[in-house]
């Protein structure tokens, strides 16, 4: 066996939780959309991946937001990637 190149280690996953409670917040009502369409949604397929990994890419992202809107923003980030018009989410404001 020769002594090759090492290959770096990948970095961490991003983490899922946020520490700040007002994006953790925003995190849960993120569980429940995907969770809601998951359950009643025809075709939870969107395009590019599966619809659990939009959940996972939804919720790294609202943990790195700057803030709970940004946070809040990241929900209809992942419910537009149904490519479905009438799914939305209304914000709270």
């Amino acid at each position: 066996l020769g002594a090759g190149p090492v290959a770096a280690a990948p970095p961490p996953p991003p983490p899922l939780a946020a520490a700040d409670p007002a994006r953790l917040a925003v995190q849960r009502t993120m569980v429940q959309a995907w969770d809601s369409v998951a359950r009643g949604f025809v075709d939870a397929r969107p395009a590019g991946g599966a619809w659990g990994a939009a959940l996972e890419t939804g919720l790294a992202a609202a943990a790195a937001a700057a803030d709970a809107p940004s946070a809040y923003r990241e929900i209809g980030a992942m419910l537009a990637r149904l490519g479905d018009p009438y799914t939305r989410i209304v914000s709270p404001e």
